[in-house]
């Protein structure tokens, strides 16, 4: 899977969906947050980080288990690094996931190596990133226009211009 916004899907992809909690793994791990309401995002997250949440249901708690301690980390670095508010509208659960696992072993290829058993990739397919760095990084794009955006969710989901 490239490193990127599309690692997680690209992941899943190659999951082994034989049996049902494999598939309600990957529904959990493919699930994406509330994209135009903020604070209905901001509840979903909460609901899931919890347990709560109906996505849950069809995964066994060691699983449960492990996937909310990782999303639990990112949460707690989201609150601890945080300058300004975190948007989590359109938050994808998978890419929250592998953040907290990135973040808490500061290795891509660990939290390659986690995702990849969490979500049952099979054995012998290959997960390889093609940014390797302990270093933030953030996604730009320059338009046509010669303006910027910033950040995944800003590129994947622009907002919607406002006529005058």
């Amino acid at each position: 899977c490239p490193e990127g916004p599309p690692r997680r899907s690209r992941c899943l992809r190659l999951a082994d969906c034989s049996n049902p909690e494999t598939l309600a793994v990957n529904a959990l791990l493919g699930y994406r947050l509330a994209g135009e309401d903020g604070q209905a995002a901001k509840e979903d997250w909460y609901s899931i980080v919890e347990g709560e949440h109906p996505v849950w249901e069809g995964i066994s708690d060691p699983y449960k288990n492990t996937i909310r301690a990782f999303l639990v980390h990112f949460h707690t670095q989201i609150l601890r690094h945080a300058t300004e508010r975190f948007d989590f509208r359109n938050g994808s659960i998978g890419n929250f996931f592998f953040a907290g696992a990135r973040i808490f072993f500061r290795s891509l290829e660990a939290a390659i190596f986690l995702f990849s058993r969490v979500a049952r990739i099979p054995e012998g397919s290959y997960v390889l990133p093609v940014v390797c760095t302990e270093e933030r990084l953030t996604l730009g794009a320059e338009l046509r226009n010669g303006s910027t955006i910033r950040g995944q969710n800003n590129i994947s989901h622009p907002p919607v211009a406002q006529s005058s």
